[in-house]
């Protein structure tokens, strides 16, 4: 009677350290989601000026996987002439 009392609390013990260790990697799955959060990739887009028909350019996006929102990468001169570079949303 005391050796199938043993043997049943050591494959509890067995069950619950393999469920445990289970959650805690899922856990730490979660925490490192957010690698491949973003899909980068290149596109040509029209850029419209006042006196001319448009040039067309090349352009690195970004989708949001989560959100859904697009950006894409910007660098040059603003109005005030200075150097500016990043992500900008596209509406």
């Amino acid at each position: 009677m005391k050796r199938s009392y043993v043997s049943i609390v050591a494959l509890v013990c067995l069950f619950l350290g393999g469920a445990l260790s289970q959650l805690s990697s899922r856990r730490a799955e979660a925490q490192l989601g957010q690698a491949g959060r973003y899909q980068l990739f290149q596109g040509r887009y029209v850029v419209n000026s006042r006196g001319s028909g448009g040039a067309e350019v090349n352009g690195v996006f970004r989708i949001d996987t989560t959100t859904g929102k697009a950006d894409g990468y910007y660098a040059g001169t603003n109005k005030e002439g200075k150097y500016v570079e990043g992500w900008a949303p596209i509406p």
